[in-house]
């Protein structure tokens, strides 16, 4: 699979991704992050010298996937700070039991 393809495949899987968080099935967005992260884990490190328009379409997508990433926060956002409110519930349950 050539570069542009695998970052192609991880822009789709970014895409499928807040598609989950829209709709916030969790569970989903991070089975396919697990997916999406195999992708990104056998790119090189550096890119090599790409052909002008292929570097063109690689930061399209690179873009285009932190966007996503950007809506994936907003959404997890509140499931997030809600989350926080019932663990320092739970804490504070926690100490006085055993106070």
């Amino acid at each position: 699979m050539s570069l542009l393809a695998r970052y192609e495949e991880a822009a789709k899987l970014t895409h499928q991704m807040l598609a989950a968080a829209q709709v916030q099935d969790w569970d989903s967005m991070n089975a396919t992050a697990e997916m999406r992260e195999k992708i990104f884990a056998g790119l090189p490190q550096k890119l090599p010298p790409l052909p002008n328009n292929e570097q063109l379409a690689l930061a399209r997508l690179i873009r285009d996937i932190l966007d996503c990433h950007t809506e994936i926060a907003e959404h997890a956002k509140p499931w997030l700070e809600h989350t926080a409110t019932l663990l320092a519930k739970f804490k504070q349950a926690e100490a006085k039991t055993a106070s």
